[in-house]
């Protein structure tokens, strides 16, 4: 499927703060109740694909500290994006002037990828993502860009401490937030929809 706009997530959950018990509860919840998408990133993959690159011909990767190459981090960049989804596509090629080069550890291809994956526009995360085959609910358990580029609007749960006492009032705080943030995104289509049909007169 090709992608002429961009489509986002209603309402994506941050519940990265939250003690493991916690965030296994509610991560379980929007699931089941929700059918929510966890938040997967291509930079999920950036380490792996770093270490193959560096077996591969790219032996400036084999240990750190190292410099990646500015073709070097556009390559790590694509291959990120098409470990992520196969069908992935950018309109934008990655502008790797002004990312930081120096590679001190792995957590440092997950950086190079997140900045650049951020550079593309709307309709490239919406064919990375496929979104218009996911839920309209989205949860994330660790931080990353990406999340703010992806959803309409977002929840974080915070480093709160829930428990089995309070979690069905924060559920019940979740859901609610859920059906307003799908009431929001509804009145933004139809009026996008209208001015769409305008335009076209």
């Amino acid at each position: 499927m090709y992608y002429t706009r961009s489509l986002y997530f209603d309402i994506i959950i941050d519940i990265s703060k939250l003690k493991a018990d916690d965030r296994e509860a509610v991560a379980e919840y929007l699931e089941l109740e929700h059918k929510a998408y966890r938040l997967t990133y291509p930079s999920d993959f950036a380490i792996e694909v770093a270490k193959r690159m560096a077996t591969h011909g790219h032996t400036n990767l084999n240990k750190t500290p190292a410099i990646i190459k500015p073709e070097q981090m556009a390559e790590l960049f694509v291959r990120s994006v098409l470990k992520f989804n196969v069908h992935g596509q950018v309109r934008n090629s990655p502008r790797v002037q002004g990312i930081n080069k120096q590679i001190n550890s792995d957590k440092d291809y997950v950086r190079i990828v997140d900045d650049l994956s951020t550079q593309q526009d709307g309709i490239s995360l919406s064919q990375i993502y496929q979104m218009a085959k996911r839920p309209k609910v989205a949860f994330c358990d660790r931080k990353n860009p990406l999340n703010n580029r992806l959803g309409r609007a977002r929840l974080d749960l915070g480093h709160e401490f829930i428990g089995k006492k309070k979690l069905i009032p924060t559920l019940a705080a979740v859901k609610e937030a859920i059906e307003k943030a799908s009431k929001d995104s509804q009145k933004i289509e139809e009026q996008n929809h209208r001015e769409g049909k305008y335009l076209s007169i």
